[in-house]
């Protein structure tokens, strides 16, 4: 969606490391994150997780991807008392009533691998303005 703003928290498994802004707000309905694999590594995966309001309620969106074979199922928890979200939370099934307080979690294999919170703050990265004045080539 060419204009959505919403916050996605990553997460890694394996022998992959996240660099860069986490969670980062969308931009035109686009988040990345920088990942980090050295070489004979284990096998990884990337992990979002996106908590999007509608009318009253909010869906909890995912998305894996594996780096090298395939991607280790996952499951949503959340909770509606801010508290983190951990194995015995609740299960995500479907559309939840909005709470300001509503935290949700990505787990593998029982282990909490990306985490957000519904009043986390957006931001957006300043544009980059052009140059005041463009000279000639030099070197």
């Amino acid at each position: 969606m060419p204009d959505a703003w919403e916050n996605v928290a990553f997460g890694a498994t394996g022998g992959a490391t996240l660099v860069g802004a986490n969670p980062l707000a969308t931009d035109a309905g686009v988040a990345t994150i920088l990942v980090e694999t050295l070489p004979g590594a284990a096998p990884a995966s990337v992990h979002g997780l996106a908590i999007i309001p509608a009318a009253g309620s909010v869906r909890i969106l995912s998305a894996s991807l594996a780096l090298e074979g395939s991607s280790a199922r996952h499951e949503i928890r959340y909770t509606t008392d801010g508290s983190e979200p951990s194995p015995t939370s609740s299960l995500y099934r479907g559309a939840v009533e909005a709470s300001p307080r509503l935290r949700a979690g990505l787990l593998v294999h029982g282990r909490l691998v990306a985490s957000l919170a519904a009043d986390a703050p957006k931001f957006r990265v300043p544009a980059s303005a052009p140059p005041s004045e463009r000279g000639p080539y030099r070197q």
